[in-house]
């Protein structure tokens, strides 16, 4: 069986949507580490499907979390490499539990990864979109409109680092998310409607697949993907780029 004190993060860094999603992941390293974690922490070029293999046989994780460029049936390491495919090498999970920070992967990737074997797959069926304010693209920790979106895929993380059951896990996601949602009402920012709108998004296109079933809100089925979206999407991980000065 895996470790249950060892985590695997993969972070890829090669663009400017990975080095948001790498750098907000900080803080759940640092937490993971607080609480006494063996992390392997596959960053920027250490984030290889070699390196990724070779963490898996070595700490042997309960919790693997993997954030990058994804699609409906993959997801990429570092300078788009491919790192697990449906019915390839999914299979690697198997016992695990994945929380896979990518577009769309919950479509096809997730429910291959449980049908292999794999505890849990937590991720999104649909593009994972964020925002982003100019001038902040050096230092994403402190951008005001990524931190609604990040912060609440952390909470996501350290509640399964807390060893919060699935659902304890999903409802925290979906609590953060309608905090930050509440939030940005009363802010007054011209992008306020437009961080709220793919708040949203984000929540109802965020699920948990496990044995206990499938978690997701009641609207996520009859969320569509628009013929158009007003964002610039990089190989599975978008944001939306302000053109507000605000």
């Amino acid at each position: 069986m895996p470790d249950s004190a060892s985590i695997l993060v993969s972070r890829s860094n090669f663009d400017l949507p990975t080095s948001y999603l790498s750098s907000w992941l900080q803080p759940v390293l640092a937490y993971a580490a607080k609480l006494g974690y063996n992390v392997e922490d596959l960053y920027a070029t250490d984030d290889t499907l070699q390196n990724f293999m070779d963490s898996l046989a070595s700490s042997d994780p309960q919790l693997v979390i993997i954030a990058s460029h994804g699609n409906q049936n993959q997801v990429t390491c570092q300078n788009n490499e491919l790192l697990m495919q449906g019915c390839t090498n999914d299979d690697l999970m198997k016992s695990r539990t994945a929380f896979l920070v990518a577009c769309q992967t919950g479509i096809a990737l997730g429910p291959s990864m449980f049908k292999k074997g794999a505890s849990a797959y937590l991720g999104f069926t649909a593009d994972f979109v964020f925002m982003v304010k100019p001038g902040y693209e050096s230092r994403p920790l402190d951008d005001p409109h990524a931190r609604p979106y990040f912060d609440t895929v952390n909470t996501i993380a350290c509640a399964l680092l807390d060893g919060k059951s699935l659902r304890e896990a999903y409802e925290a996601g979906i609590g953060r998310f309608d905090y930050w949602i509440n939030k940005w009402w009363s802010v007054p920012d011209p992008s306020a409607s437009e961080i709220i709108q793919w708040l949203r998004w984000d929540r109802d296109n965020f699920i948990i697949i496990t044995e206990g079933g499938l978690y997701e809100t009641t609207v996520r089925s009859a969320v569509s993907i628009p013929q158009q979206l007003p964002l610039l999407l990089f190989l599975g991980l978008a944001f939306l780029w302000l053109t507000q000065k605000s």
